[in-house]
């Protein structure tokens, strides 16, 4: 192979590895500037995310080699927005605003339905979540924001007279739902448990697809057409990170070993990939049992939906595909970007406050495979089959 297209397949794997799947420098061009302009420059914040957009800015605008992304992603300067701009000799303001004001692409298409809860503290920065979901090239056919009024775990509760809620909802497109505070559960399960909520016109995707999301993360412009495009490729669950779940060895096989060491995610559908919601999940309705055994759930993982709907769906021989497979274990470098700016708002999450730091997570592994496992199915079991069949990635 000559280097040139050593190089060019180096390239693809950057791209193919990035939430936006286009060839187009313009596009490219457009989402790196939006990147730019949405990440407030400061010591702490946003370094490895501004490095990296400027990275595909440049090499777009360059025609660099793969090489010279990777070397711009590993610049240890911090720039500003207005230095970033400078380099790559985009416009300031305001002809920036013209740039970031044109639409990304002419077709936009109507994407599966997206489903979400919020809680009370980041009720302000929602209408920016909900925007970026607005300007995807697949529109969400509807969103179904899931509220509650009684507080539970990190929510306060809403008050149903909040003036922010009628204009979130004023043209329809957002669907407000009132329903029991059940925790991080409240994004799926009502949505599944009803019988199909009304829709703003069809879906010019499957319609038995759905795509939940959080309230604390501003999606890029292609990330529903790149959720359902790797769909369409592999046919199982669509997750943008996760984690691989790792099997004990020796005398604890039979076992798992502790969720710190579930590492990077694999770009093959496989059981041992476990979605981590954050970042998006792209669902079918049929992947779950009509009975999601809710009960049970809230009281052995009332913060783990993650683990509860991974069982589910993995029970019915389902398989997940992580499409960026270190973005959980690297998220500073590879999460997209938060919705609210302020240190202290992004660790109001359930993992500082229940799953991580405390070993949560180890707990929640631990009942929900006893419980399954109880009831005939033994997710460690399949998984030590596959990876007996799948050794090279494991």
């Amino acid at each position: 192979m000559s280097r040139e297209a050593f190089e060019r397949g180096n390239w693809q794997a950057v791209i193919e590895a990035h939430p936006l799947e286009s060839h187009d420098p313009g596009e490219w061009l457009r989402y790196g500037v939006v990147l730019l302009q949405t990440i407030q420059p400061g010591p702490d914040v946003g370094k490895q995310q501004q490095q990296a957009a400027l990275a595909f800015v440049q090499a777009q605008k360059e025609g660099a080699t793969a090489e010279a992304v990777a070397g711009a992603q590993r610049r240890s300067v911090l720039l500003s927005l207005e230095q970033a701009l400078s380099l790559v000799g985009l416009p300031e303001q305001p002809a920036l605003q013209t740039l970031l004001q044109q639409p990304l692409r002419a077709d936009v298409r109507t994407g599966p339905p997206v489903t979400l809860t919020a809680i009370s503290s980041r009720l302000a920065t929602l209408p920016a979540v909900l925007e970026s979901l607005r300007q995807q090239t697949y529109r969400p056919a509807q969103v179904h924001l899931h509220l509650s009024q009684d507080p539970h775990l990190l929510d306060q509760g809403i008050a149903a007279d909040d003036p922010l809620l009628e204009e979130i909802t004023a043209d329809g497109w957002v669907q407000l739902h009132w329903v029991a505070n059940l925790g991080p559960y409240r994004k799926i399960i009502p949505f599944l448990q009803e019988d199909g909520y009304a829709q703003a016109g069809p879906s010019q995707t499957d319609g038995d697809l759905f795509i939940t999301v959080d309230d604390d993360t501003l999606y890029p412009p292609r990330f529903i057409e790149y959720l359902v495009r790797n769909y369409e490729r592999h046919g199982c669950v669509v997750a943008h990170r996760g984690r691989r779940i790792r099997l004990a060895e020796g005398e604890a096989s039979g076992t798992f070993r502790p969720y710190a060491e579930w590492h990077d995610g694999v770009r093959e559908p496989r059981l041992a990939n476990l979605p981590t919601g954050q970042s998006g999940v792209l669902y079918r309705r049929s992947w779950f049992p009509r009975d999601l055994e809710l009960e049970a759930a809230l009281a052995l993982a009332p913060t783990h939906d993650d683990l509860w709907l991974h069982w589910l769906t993995a029970r019915q021989g389902v398989q997940a595909v992580i499409l960026q497979p270190n973005a959980a274990a690297k998220t500073k470098e590879l999460a997209f970007p938060a919705a609210s700016r302020e240190p202290i708002a992004q660790k109001q999450t359930l993992w500082h406050a229940f799953n991580g730091p405390a070993g949560g997570n180890d707990d929640a592994v631990v009942a929900v495979q006893a419980y399954w496992q109880a009831r005939g199915f033994d997710l460690a079991a399949l998984l030590a089959e596959e990876q007996e069949r799948q050794a090279d990635f494991y």
